[in-house]
Parts: structure tokens; sequence; C-alpha cells
């Protein structure tokens, strides 16, 4: 009811009306309703929805200390019929965090994707992927998937994919990573034999190299 409203415009009775609104919290929506009347008394029969958002803060970027907080895996070493998998990860409460998620899989077709990673419901982003063919057909496939500025505290990791897989996971979270270019270049390798190696890495001082591994 308009009678219920009981604040008015701190600029008001005339053409121009004004109002200035304290206390906002970052990264939150904002809904205000207004109704009118005239200087005769006659109130508006609709009200007016003012809608707002304070975009959240951007951190700063780091100052190239990456450090280490935490790590956890789980795997599934025989092709699994399951459609998700679930693991827990904590992350701390240092300043200019990233949470990265590793994924190795056996076997991959059309039918058999990954097709999702989560932290707390809070979508990943898959950074790269390389895959290793033979006779035409993906045998093995490593992926990186990261979150940055994940919130702190123990939540579940949830990994999704379709068809069948045999697979490994893993989670690294670190602190000191710049938030507005946290990643370098992305070199990625394949082949046949008893050893593994991969070369071309072009690195800064403060750099932090993160590496991912698969075989069949």
């Amino acid at each position: 009811l308009y009678s219920s409203m009981t604040n008015t415009f701190l600029t008001t009775g005339n053409l121009d009306h004004s109002q200035p609104v304290i206390e906002l919290a970052d990264g939150t929506l904002y809904n205000y309703y207004v109704r009118c009347a005239d200087t005769s008394g006659n109130v508006s029969s609709d009200d007016y929805l003012i809608t707002f958002n304070v975009a959240a803060l951007i951190p700063s970027p780091s100052n190239g200390n990456i450090t280490f907080d935490s790590s956890n895996s789980a795997s599934v070493p025989g092709n699994s019929n399951l459609a998700t998998l679930t693991w827990s990860h904590t992350v701390g409460s240092g300043s200019d965090k990233i949470l990265l998620v590793g994924v190795s899989t056996g076997i991959v077709s059309p039918n058999r994707q990954v097709t999702s990673v989560t932290y707390n419901g809070l979508g990943l982003t898959r950074l790269g992927t390389s895959s290793y063919l033979s006779n035409s057909n993906v045998m093995t496939q490593t992926q990186l998937w990261y979150l940055l500025n994940p919130p702190t505290g123990t939540g579940n990791i949830t990994f999704t994919w379709s068809g069948t897989l045999k697979f490994v996971v893993g989670s690294a979270s670190y602190f000191g990573v710049n938030q507005t270019t946290p990643f370098g270049q992305l070199v990625s390798n394949d082949g046949r034999g008893g050893t593994a190696s991969i070369g071309g890495i072009s690195a800064s001082t403060n750099d932090l190299v993160f590496d991912l591994f698969s075989r069949e």
C-alpha cells in the first residue's frame, strides 16, 4: 500500500526527484519500489521498480609470490557407469586464490566425454585439452580446469561425464595468483614409449609450472 511507504525522497516536490542510497554491499542486486502522489494528494495506482546491481570488487593483481594451499584426488581404475564423481577440497583464507582441477581419462569417444567440473556448484572453466590418438581413436586425454577466487572453506568438487570412462582426477589450490592474467603459455605433448617428457616451456621469475600426465 502507498500508505505503508513511509520514506520520501530527499529532493522532491517538483519534476526532479533524487535520493542518496548508502550502505550498499558489493556484488549485490537491489530492488527499490517507488510510488508518487501529486500536491493535491492523488496517489499513483502503480508502483515503479528501480533495479540495479553493485559490482563485486575485482581482486588486485598479485605480487607474483605463488604459494601452495592444499590438494586432493580421486580415481576410478575401471570403466565406470557412474555419471558423476564428488570429492572434497579445502580452500584456505589466503588472497588471490585459484583452484586447479586436472582430469586424466582413458578412451574418449563422442559418447564418452567430460561435460562439467564444479566446486560447490560454481562452474570451472576448461583451460585446455591434450589427447593421444591411436588408429583414429583417442586413447588417453588430459584436461585442465580452473576457478579464480574460489570461496574459502571445504567444498565438494563434482566431476560429470557421459558414457563409461576410467580416470584419475586431482585438485590443487594456490595463493598469490594474478587474477587478471593467471596463465601464461599452454604446452602439451603425446606419444608412445616408456618415458614421457615435454619441453619448450618458457617461464619467468615467480612463475609456477603446473603439469598433468596420462597414460593408457
